[in-house]
């Protein structure tokens, strides 16, 4: 089991070289443009490509993405760049090839091959999303600043949103949305806008029917706030995010 960042990030470009994956490393590109290394080929492929990568276990650093995305705004060292995230991945337990099919899908995906920087992340069971920064930041930040607002509030003597616990049971991945139980077998209908857990949102997105609602099993157990009411008058739920003392 690897212990640190580095370790991690070598144990993965040798399952890269495994694969028949033909990539660089150079101090210049770790030092200067934030990249641990750059993919050149892929296995089997006699086309060369371009494409820079960032390797970090690191989730949810606002920081660091922003860092990210401003230097390769700025330059560029690649045809493409990515920011990629593992969230407690076992390399040796398919964390590896989920990685060779993110570089794939960010190449090969029309839609992702117009975008020069983007992001994605690969989850413990092995699914992977890819998304824009600019969204991602905006999500990080939204959801400080309303971790913020709670406890400004309570220290106020005021009463912030009481969170409700539910489980989505049904989602529409065509269309955004989908439903949450909750205890009394009444249900919350969300968009996909208010999910603001980056995990939690490639999860659902990373579902394989697209132009049908999927009944999820098992249900996945999350938190939120009512936010109302939809325009057909239906209870709605915002600020949506996995159980944390479930």
């Amino acid at each position: 089991m690897v212990k640190t960042g580095l370790e991690f990030e070598q144990k993965l470009c040798a399952k890269l070289n495994e694969y028949g994956c033909f990539i660089i490393k150079s101090k210049s590109l770790d030092h200067d443009f934030k990249l641990d290394f750059l993919l050149i080929r892929f296995p089997t492929s006699p086309t060369y490509v371009s494409l820079g990568v960032q390797v970090t276990c690191r989730v949810n650093a606002a920081e660091k993405v922003q860092e990210f995305l401003d230097l390769h705004k700025r330059v560029q060292v690649a045809d493409q760049v990515v920011y990629l995230e593992f969230d407690n991945v076992d390399l040796d337990q398919g964390g590896a090839l989920s990685t060779l099919a993110v570089l794939l899908d960010v190449k090969l995906n029309q839609p992702y091959r117009r975008r020069r920087v983007l992001g994605a992340r690969i989850l413990p069971n092995n699914q992977f999303g890819v998304f824009q920064l600019e969204n991602y930041i905006a999500q990080l930040r939204e959801s400080k600043i309303d971790q913020v607002y709670s406890l400004q509030t309570q220290n106020n003597g005021s009463s912030p949103s009481q969170e409700i616990e539910g489980h989505i049971e049904t989602f529409h991945r065509g269309k955004g949305e989908g439903k949450i139980r909750v205890a009394n077998n009444g249900h919350f209908h969300f968009q996909i806008g208010e999910v603001v857990d980056q995990a939690l949102l490639i999860q659902l997105k990373s579902l394989p029917i697209v132009n049908a609602t999927t009944k999820l099993n098992p249900p996945i157990r999350v938190n939120f706030t009512d936010g109302g009411f939809t325009k057909d008058q239906k209870p709605e739920a915002k600020y949506i995010h996995p159980c944390v003392h479930c």
